[in-house]
């Protein structure tokens, strides 16, 4: 490599061109001085020899490169990757080339230049940085979807090639540590990635030039600090307070490494268990069509698709989803719940439900209000509306689980929920059904926030969707007995 640079083999798709790159990872994985080598290269056009054309060797037309570097808290320029380039050009030997200033550095053979550019307090001026070839964000993880609603559209500036013609796209690099599982870069690289996305996750053992020290920190809180360990070597998104998050991750993916402890049909079949489908209803927009169905505590499947203004569409849909799946899985169905947002009674009439099918209002009052919920509270007097009471009946079942995957003799499968490993989309659905917190509200009844404190997150449609599946367990209380 050019001036001697070594790189990690995991660095290699970063030399060619892609409009949308990503690192993420933990401690200690090299992401951001890896990355500020390829800047250098870049500025320096190490990859503009006319030779490459037609090559499997990364190319670059032979022009020069404007980089803005953004960070979310640039108070010091001196911590931030200004610091890492510096030391970098001296490292190498490369001072005679470049200029340091006080906010940009240039290569001066070909001046190309890179930018340092703050953005926590003023992203509209972002506006005005037009004419960039790469966007370069370090802990990307603080980016938030209204600063990338001004920064993306700005990111417009083609280079052509001289020699082919061929127009190169400008692009967005992200280094980022995860931190939960809503923010932006999560969202846009993990959950809901692009097909040219250039994106790894690397972590300290992919860094050939670990100190010996941070190896050892790292062993030691293997063993001593698992949970840290998790987020802080392995870029494990943070999964909260469980006693805040209705669903947390690991109690949703119990449910799913469970799969193979679910009552066996036979059972299913002897408990006259039901076979439920909640549809969550999008008419448009960013929101899905979610569908769940399940018999008893088994999820069997859940399916997405495209919200539409045609409630009749919609319909069709879902009852062909459940009728499928009835009888793939030689099971009758009971009941459709729906959001009641979006009138859909004549649709499901339309489309020939073979069940009836109930709209579920999530702001109504609690159902069963005088029904007992635990300690001889009511839910009327535990529940600020119909949604929480939902989701909580959910989360009981999810809990159950838990215990019962752990050896609790004590729990009876029927009362758990056992989540398909096979449904598509799976870690991205358990991740939405990790979003929603609860929270007391001032009246001193539980209520929820489906978005997890991020009025940018995604609707979790599939949350929706699994709470009206479940719907007939939140008129309950825990002690009661019930329909399965």
């Amino acid at each position: 490599m050019d001036h001697n640079m070594q790189f990690a083999p995991w660095a290699a798709p970063f030399f060619y061109p892609a409009p949308y790159k990503s690192a993420m990872g933990g401690r200690g994985s090299g992401k951001s001085h890896t990355i500020a080598r390829i800047a250098l290269l870049r500025m320096m056009l190490a990859f503009s020899d006319p030779n490459r054309i037609g090559t499997n060797l990364p190319y670059y037309p032979a022009l020069p490169v404007k980089i803005l570097s953004g960070r979310q808290f640039n108070a010091s320029l001196e911590d931030s990757v200004k610091a890492v380039m510096r030391d970098l050009i001296y490292e190498f030997r490369l001072m005679d080339q470049f200029f340091i200033g006080q906010l940009q550095i240039v290569h001066k053979p070909t001046e190309s230049q890179c930018l340092f550019h703050g953005i926590d307090r003023n992203i509209s001026s972002i506006r005005s940085k037009e004419g960039y070839h790469i966007w370069w964000f370090e802990e990307a993880q603080f980016l938030t979807q209204e600063q990338m609603n001004v920064v993306l559209p700005t990111i417009r500036t083609y280079m052509v090639c001289p020699i082919t013609k061929r127009r190169y796209p400008p692009e967005l690099w992200c280094v980022w540590n995860p931190i939960d599982r809503n923010g932006w870069t999560w969202q846009r690289f993990v959950e809901y990635p692009m097909a040219k996305d250039v994106h790894a996750h690397v972590n300290y053992y992919d860094n050939p030039w670990l100190p010996e020290n941070l190896l050892e920190l790292a062993d030691y809180d293997k063993i001593n600090h698992p949970s840290m360990y998790d987020h802080v070597w392995l870029g494990k998104p943070n999964d909260g307070d469980a006693s805040e998050q209705i669903l947390p991750y690991p109690m949703v993916k119990a449910c799913v490494d469970a799969w193979n402890k679910r009552p066996s049909e036979d059972r299913l079949s002897a408990y006259n268990a039901r076979t439920d489908m909640g549809v969550d209803v999008a008419v448009g927009g960013a929101d899905k069509c979610a569908a769940v169905l399940r018999t008893g505590p088994v999820v069997r499947d859940i399916k997405l698709w495209n919200g539409s203004l045609d409630t009749d569409l919609t319909a069709r849909t879902a009852v062909k989803f459940m009728e499928e799946q009835c009888e793939m899985n030689r099971v009758q169905p009971w009941t459709i719940y729906y959001d009641a947002s979006t009138p859909m009674d004549s649709a499901f009439f339309n489309a020939s439900s073979p069940v009836p099918f109930n709209a579920i209002n999530f702001g109504s009052s609690p159902g069963g209000k005088d029904v007992i919920w635990e300690s001889d509270v009511t839910n009327d007097a535990y529940f600020a509306r119909r949604n929480i009471q939902m989701a909580t009946a959910v989360r009981q079942r999810a809990h159950r689980t838990m215990k019962f995957a752990n050896g609790d003799k004590g729990i009876d499968p029927m009362d758990c929920l056992f989540i398909n490993p096979k449904i598509e989309g799976l870690d991205r659905t358990i991740s939405l059904l990790s979003q929603p917190m609860r929270f007391q509200a001032n009246t001193g009844k539980w209520d929820i926030d489906k978005r997890g404190g991020l009025k940018s997150a995604k609707s979790p449609d599939e949350f929706d969707a699994l709470c009206l599946a479940f719907a007939d367990d939140s008129d309950y209380g825990l002690e009661s007995e019930r329909t399965f």
